[in-house]
């Protein structure tokens, strides 16, 4: 068993994956039916919830044009430091919503995670999390199981490339299988206290028995899951014989040969021209309109060993090769009659961070072409558009200037 009918939401904001976390559960555990009668003016939900936040931090007043131009792109919205239990007191005051949080070292054990999902829990997790900087990303852990030896958690992630002129509607964000080992030594080789929040329940029922929740202790690995390529796309390609998982006939499935090449940054990072955490993604597609992307890790090879790659999950993905076929690409000012090449990758990819934007890096010489996959009028970026480097610079620090001081300060 796991938990059923649990509702997908996506971030309004690029750091308040919180609040997004807050309304999902916020809406498995009412329903539909009770946010009816919500005013148009605070929706989206994740609005309210910030306005509580502003309150207990004893700044409303001062962020109420954040509050007011909520549904335009922007920035400077908050993301939650380990110094108070925010989801437990926000679901309480904003939902009448029972729940208990706290921090620890590390993620809870695989057995104690089950134990919830399997009762039809789910937990909220702030950790590390592949592909996110700057800090640790929320999450809501639905299901755990085990499949080709392998520990699956598999959550809802709020994380999503914006792809609305109209932000204020929440769209879906993404559903991701990560490998419980690869997300525990991620988080216990890089110090800083994950939050765990789970029990919830309404008000009302608030002193039935809930499950208490066990120590994070330490699990051996069940297996390495490392090595070449084709052994982590052997792995995967198994995943799919478990129905519980995808639901996707092997006949349909076309899994890459070559992968693609992904860099995530924060905004300062780039501009500076700094390193970029990298992973290799493995596309899989399903259908011409729906993929998949193998997140693999890659410990680069040395003079006494070559390369080892490790599996990090599995996750849906935005945009197929159907998506990206034919795009325009400009090198100093003047197009080009270059062409995509998925097969081949003659690309790789970039996502800047806060801000969800990801493009498809085409390189001649030492000059980049930036291909966008976000759609953000707004700010002057546009789907499948070509940008220089300088074009991106001066949009990056005419929107998101208090970003980049903040960034340039707590180094």
């Amino acid at each position: 068993m796991s938990v059923s009918n649990f509702p997908n939401i996506r971030q309004v904001h690029s750091t308040i994956c919180w609040a997004a976390c807050i309304e999902m559960v916020a809406r498995f555990l009412h329903g539909q039916g009770d946010f009816d009668n919500i005013p148009r003016s605070e929706m989206p939900l994740q609005r309210r919830i910030l306005k509580e936040y502003y309150t207990i931090e004893g700044t409303l007043n001062a962020n109420l044009t954040m509050l007011t131009t909520f549904c335009a792109i922007g920035d400077g919205y908050p993301s939650l430091r380990p110094e108070k239990k925010y989801y437990q007191e926000i679901l309480k005051k904003v939902f009448g919503i029972h729940a208990k949080q706290r921090f620890q070292a590390n993620i809870p054990s695989f057995t104690s995670l089950r134990r919830y999902t399997e009762a039809g829990k789910p937990v909220i997790l702030g950790m590390k999390y592949p592909g996110i900087q700057n800090g640790n990303h929320a999450v809501v852990v639905t299901n755990c199981q085990v499949s080709e030896g392998v520990k699956l958690l598999r959550v809802v992630d709020p994380f999503a490339n914006q792809q609305r002129t109209d932000i204020c509607t929440t769209g879906p964000g993404k559903i991701a299988y990560l490998d419980y080992n690869n997300l525990q030594n991620r988080n216990g080789q890089e110090p800083s206290l994950v939050s765990v929040t789970t029990n919830f329940l309404k008000m009302a029922v608030a002193l039935q028995t809930v499950l208490p929740m066990e120590d994070a202790s330490l699990e051996p690995s069940d297996m390495q899951h490392a090595g070449g390529i084709e052994d982590i796309r052997n792995m995967v390609m198994g995943f799919f014989l478990d129905e519980s998982i995808f639901r996707v006939r092997l006949e349909d499935l076309k899994v890459r040969e070559t992968v693609i090449t992904s860099h995530y940054q924060t905004l300062s990072a780039f501009l500076n021209g700094e390193p970029a955490e990298e992973l290799k993604l493995l596309k899989v597609l399903a259908g011409k309109k729906e993929s998949l992307e193998i997140m693999i890790s890659e410990k680069p090879a040395t003079d006494k060993a070559r390369a080892v790659y490790e599996f990090v999950g599995i996750r849906e993905s935005y945009f197929t090769d159907e998506n990206v076929a034919s795009v325009k690409l400009k090198f100093g000012g003047h197009g080009t009659g270059k062409q995509v090449n998925h097969f081949e990758p003659n690309y790789t990819l970039l996502h800047l961070q806060p801000g969800d934007l990801t493009f498809m890096v085409f390189k001649q010489g030492e000059e980049r072409c930036y291909v966008s996959l976000s759609d953000l009028p707004t700010i002057g970026i546009h789907y499948k558009e070509p940008y220089s480097f300088e074009e991106l610079r001066t949009i990056i620090l005419k929107v998101f200037p208090k970003y980049v001081e903040y960034e340039t300060f707590t180094k």
